[in-house]
Formats: C-alpha cells, structure tokens, sequence
C-alpha cells in the first residue's frame, strides 16, 4: 500500500464521518430550530443535553420522540420555517457534496490499481 492509497483512505474515513455528521445534524434541524430558534446550533446542543443528560424528571423516549413530531411542528409556525429551510439547505447541500468527493475518491482509487 503506497502512502499515496493510505491518504486517500484516510480522507475518504474522514468524508465518511462529517457525511454521517451532516445527516444527523439535518434531521435535528426541526427540533433544534424550535428548541432555539435564535441559536440553531446552540438549541441543538441544548436538545441533544436534554436527550444525554437527562434531568432526575425527564423521560428520554418523549424527547427522542420529539425529534420525529417536531418534522410537523416546526412548519407550523411561520417563524420557524425560514431557519429550518435555511439550516437543512445548508446542511443537504453539504451532505451532497461529501458524498460527491467519496465517490471521486472511490473513482481514483480504482483508476489507480
């Protein structure tokens, strides 16, 4: 394995994990925009704490819950459309791009063997 191959498994590792990151981060845009609508980052580490660390009364199932209910809450409320589309825009579009340079990682890979 020539140290040209070992970087390029390492980049494509390394794509791999901010695709899977990206993902996650899209599908808790809904509650992280309700959660904070100021702050969507801050509310989503405020949401994900919540659902981690979870106070002596809170019950974790109604909070992961919360992530599914929330795809339907948050375009209810016209102050919360504008972030959410603008977050998961961001996000998407990044997510798409991650994965177009795996696979042009891929594509090289085997054009060099």
């Amino acid at each position: 394995m020539t140290r040209k191959n070992t970087l390029r498994r390492t980049l494509y590792i390394a794509l791999t994990v901010c695709l899977v990151l990206s993902l996650a981060a899209a599908f808790l845009t809904p509650a992280a925009v309700m959660t904070d609508r100021g702050s969507v980052f801050g509310g989503m580490g405020a949401y994900l704490r919540d659902i981690f660390v979870p106070g002596a009364d809170d019950i974790v199932a109604a909070g992961v819950a919360a992530s599914l209910i929330s795809w339907v809450w948050v375009w209810l409320d016209a102050q919360n459309i504008l972030p959410a589309l603008t977050m998961l825009a961001v996000l998407l579009g990044t997510a798409a791009l991650l994965q177009l340079t795996r696979r042009q990682l891929r594509t090289g890979e085997e054009e060099d063997t």
